[in-house]
């Protein structure tokens, strides 16, 4: 049995986020910033975060955390997983974002393994390597490994609000690329780089609530549909 233990946060709060409606990264007027920006200074972080670190001028968020489980009640999983990711937001034409995300994890001691398919991040963790929050066009949880890493790049598009019975709505549409790998000896096709290609649309509801439709393919599953709520990242 193991048990998490809390680490202390630090966050730099930037000027630009001060104005912004929490949670600011799921606001429209946040598109193209740094999408965490608004958290208050006193935020806590979750209790895996070691350290959170954020950038304005280039539009970029960099970030790691290092989540520790001990060995409790004669359990003896005990392990360390650290973690490290970079995002950045980059306008480059009216309503359209080039957004990419690089992620590298290791994981060392003992992990249960049913939780080695979980994935650091500072939005929560989730699920890969592969699926619709990794590596879209690679089948869900395909990929196992104490070393892994992916990366993802999208062109986002964000069309005109309009407001259908009161309600104010955008659409979107998104063309994106994914791509990840593994390292664990008990899995040496792991070692390949697997990756996606695809499309998808966005339809934003108010301020915050976006449904996301994608379709990726990839060499080994072929043609994949996801739908959920929320940009990838």
């Amino acid at each position: 049995m193991s048990a998490r233990k809390p680490l202390a946060v630090g966050v730099v709060r930037l000027p630009h986020a001060r104005d912004l409606p929490l949670p600011a990264y799921q606001s429209d007027e946040a598109a193209g910033l740094d999408l965490v920006a608004a958290v208050p200074g006193t935020y806590k972080g979750p209790a895996s975060s070691a350290w959170l670190y954020y950038t304005n001028e280039d539009r970029v968020w960099v970030d790691g955390l290092v989540w520790r489980g001990v060995g409790v009640l004669g359990g003896d999983h005990a392990f360390t997983r650290i973690t490290g990711t970079v995002r950045f937001y980059l306008p480059v034409a009216t309503s359209v974002t080039l957004a990419g995300r690089a992620l590298a994890e290791h994981v060392d001691g003992d992990m249960p393994l049913p939780m080695l398919v979980d994935i650091g991040s500072s939005f929560g963790d989730f699920t890969g390597l592969g699926g619709a929050k990794s590596v879209r066009g690679v089948l869900r949880n395909r990929f196992l490994g104490r070393s892994r890493a992916l990366g993802n790049l999208e062109l986002r598009w964000r069309g005109n609000p309009f407001t259908v019975a009161g309600q104010r709505w955008r659409l979107g549409a998104v063309g994106f690329v994914d791509a990840g790998r593994v390292w664990h000896p008990a899995t040496p096709s792991g070692g390949d780089l697997h990756w996606g290609r695809g499309a998808g649309a966005r339809i934003t509801w108010g301020e915050a609530f976006v449904v996301a439709l994608d379709f990726a393919w990839g060499t080994e599953a072929g043609l994949q549909t996801y739908v959920g709520l929320g940009h990838l990242f």
